[in-house]
């Protein structure tokens, strides 16, 4: 009875697979490859090229069958695919009106039926340009001004983010996306890939989620997942934009973070001797940089208005909330004489006042 039940469903296969086949254009060798294994998103899109993944993961530039349009697939193996389409549901429809710029928009979610090739999840996603990544590749280290716009949106659009409870965990110049309005405007940072992303009431309960040469100190020797772990991430995304290199090259990151907690407490900021600081000119900038990147996640900046934990000097604590003020009306700038005295660096943020 259960070998005869399979050989219809075997023969039920067959039947829609050349169904398909018979009623649809193919025009790419993709579509040809994938119809069997996708034949859910094959039929409403037409399939370009790969364009990027990696893990469980797989992006592809397509074209919407019905009217041409153009957007990026990203094919995900196994349940996180539903996971993270949830997530980025959500937040579309929280931050409609307020920083949704900020996010790679979410058009769909396509949901192939279990077979052979096990769970798989389409996530239909905005097309952008470029990522970070392929922008510091290109260019080498960007200058001040670029670093300083592209910090000033990542940090309004993770606030927004940890404001609907979630932890991003894998911030790093791979997963913040450029997208360029129209030509000869500045383009608009996004954060892309929410797949190691997690609740902050249900966060990983393992150590090493995310990308190793980004990930906060207590992330990998605690398994702690919390909103300073993004701060860490985006202090050391600045230390790639401005120095054009990973912040621990050739290093044994887990070694170095290990030997500066065993130090005096005055010392243990001492990852910070294994980074290139002469390739950033700006000491306000470095300031940034470590004060993102305090080994204790109790002393790092936060993206809130009130500053947790131990009290820094309240000039560090301005200076940050100066970058996070522009355009917020919430929160206040810092007196005059602390913002003449924000030269190279925050001097730039002037062009988006």
């Amino acid at each position: 009875m259960v070998k005869r039940e399979r050989e219809r469903e075997h023969s039920l296969d067959n039947y829609m697979h050349k169904k398909l086949r018979q009623g649809m254009d193919y025009h790419t060798v993709l579509d040809e490859k994938l119809c069997e294994e996708h034949p859910a998103l094959v039929e409403k899109y037409k399939l370009e090229k790969s364009i990027g993944g990696g893990g469980q993961s797989t992006v592809y530039k397509a074209f919407r069958r019905s009217d041409g349009k153009v957007f990026a697939i990203k094919t995900v193996h196994g349940p996180d695919g539903l996971f993270e389409a949830r997530l980025m549901a959500m937040l579309e429809v929280s931050l409609k009106g307020l920083d949704e710029q900020g996010l790679v928009h979410f058009e769909q979610l396509i949901r192939e039926e279990p077979n052979q090739y096990g769970e798989v999840y389409h996530l239909v996603l905005e097309l952008c340009n470029c990522s970070l990544h392929d922008r510091i590749k290109y260019k080498g280290q960007l200058d001040e001004e670029e670093s300083a716009k592209i910090v000033i949106a990542l940090a309004k659009t993770l606030k927004r983010v940890h404001d609907n409870e979630i932890i991003h965990c894998d911030l790093k110049p791979a997963n913040v996306l450029l997208k360029y309005p129209r030509p000869g405007m500045f383009y608009v940072p996004k954060v892309s890939d929410f797949g190691m992303a997690c609740w902050m009431e249900d966060p990983w309960n393992e150590c090493g989620a995310g990308t190793w040469d980004y990930m906060s100190p207590e992330a990998m020797l605690d398994g702690c997942y919390i909103t300073a772990s993004d701060v860490w991430g985006l202090g050391m995304l600045l230390y790639t934009c401005l120095t054009a290199i990973c912040p621990f090259p050739n290093m044994d990151v887990e070694v170095v973070f290990k030997n500066a907690r065993k130090r005096d407490r005055s010392l243990r900021n001492l990852h910070h001797n294994s980074m290139d600081w002469d390739s950033i000119p700006s000491l306000s900038a470095r300031q940034l940089i470590q004060g993102m990147t305090e080994l204790d996640p109790g002393r790092r900046f936060t993206l809130e208005k009130d500053q947790a934990g131990p009290p820094l000097p309240l000039k560090r604590r301005e200076l940050f909330c100066f970058i996070l003020a522009i355009g917020d009306e919430a929160w206040a700038a810092p007196d005059a004489s602390i913002q003449q005295s924000l030269q190279g660096f925050w001097s730039t943020t002037s062009l988006l006042l």
